[in-house]
């Protein structure tokens, strides 16, 4: 068997295919380029858009409802969000109730093995139990406690005052909202 030989056509016409072919891989780079420009400017978008949206939902889930905490616990409630975001955050977990996180360790501020409630009452304890501790002393100063009336607690004090357990025996003590 002999081996082809190369011949001026045969060379010409394998020139002409490969440059055929170059021609084709260049316009497919081309195209291929342009479709990954086109996807990076609509993943720059996407990207932006979901960015916006969770900022809507932030506001929406915790910084609408934290505002209103903080204007019902503090009579002046943005000191109150400044000073608690120094040392804390507040996220929602993954049930959707919002959740009071160290910002030191990310966990969840805990009391009597619970995470505390994120109400005024709560917030109120959690934030001011520690009458030593100086950031305690700072939420005593900006929060009011928002207690009940009392007047169930006047009650209660009679009752213990008289003995009676079931206030059954009571009945003609008056319940009262102020001091006697």
């Amino acid at each position: 068997m002999s081996e082809p030989t190369n011949t001026p056509n045969n060379d010409a016409a394998e020139l002409v295919t490969l440059r055929a072919l170059r021609e084709e891989l260049l316009q497919a780079k081309a195209t291929l380029k342009a479709r990954v420009t086109t996807l990076e400017t609509e993943a720059v978008a996407l990207t932006e858009k979901a960015k916006k949206a969770e900022a809507t939902m932030r506001a929406a889930i915790v910084d609408l409802p934290l505002k209103r905490l903080a204007e019902q616990i503090s009579p002046v409630p943005q000191l109150f969000l400044s000073e608690l975001q120094k040392d804390y955050s507040i996220e929602p977990n993954d049930e959707g109730a919002l959740v009071l996180l160290n910002k030191t360790d990310g966990k969840p501020v805990m009391k009597n093995g619970k995470p505390i409630e994120i109400t005024p009452n709560g917030l109120y304890q959690a934030l001011t139990d520690d009458s030593s501790n100086e950031r305690s002393k700072v939420f005593l100063t900006i929060m009011r406690y928002s207690g009940a009336s009392g007047g169930l607690g006047r009650q209660r004090a009679i009752q213990r005052a008289t003995g009676s357990a079931s206030g059954e025996d009571n009945k003609s003590a008056p319940t009262s909202f102020g001091l006697r």
